[in-house]
């Protein structure tokens, strides 16, 4: 019998496990929903209309709402772009004003997933499994001490 050896990746890759998040970046924003138990996060575009990221931060507000803003530039004494953006990825008017430019949502990134169809869980068996007049005998001759409950 040979026994074939699967890298992480390649079980990722054929679909066997879904990612989840490990750890939590600078750059990304926990979203406020979680995929199955795992926990998402939306990321900032790395590029927006020729801007580059330079900078996230995560913000709040003086009553505690909470806010990521994306800071783009295209170099050194040019503007550059503003995008705040809600936990959930959508686009924030809460901190600095937008900029035009900025997407509606945010891309995510990271996000885990359980079995979308629980028909295919494994369900365990009602029958009780009938045993053999041999089996019975050493069960009863096995020492089972009586439960304190």
């Amino acid at each position: 019998m040979k026994l074939i050896h699967l890298t992480a990746t390649t079980i990722a890759f054929l679909g066997v496990v879904t990612a989840a998040p490990s750890r939590t970046n600078s750059d990304l924003a926990p979203r406020a929903f979680t995929s199955g138990s795992t926990t998402c996060y939306s990321k900032c575009p790395d590029t927006l209309d020729g801007y580059a990221l330079s900078q996230s931060t995560d913000n709040s507000t003086e009553d505690n709402q909470k806010f990521h803003t994306c800071f783009y530039s295209r170099g050194a004494g040019q503007p550059g772009l503003i995008c705040n953006y809600n936990p959930d990825g959508s686009l924030s008017n809460l901190g600095q004003r937008n900029s035009n430019d900025c997407p509606q949502k945010a891309p995510s990134a990271g996000c885990g997933s359980t079995n979308p169809d629980p028909g295919n869980a494994f369900k365990r068996s009602t029958i009780v499994k009938q045993h053999t007049e041999a089996e019975r005998a050493i069960q009863a001759r096995q020492f089972k001490p009586k439960r304190l409950n």
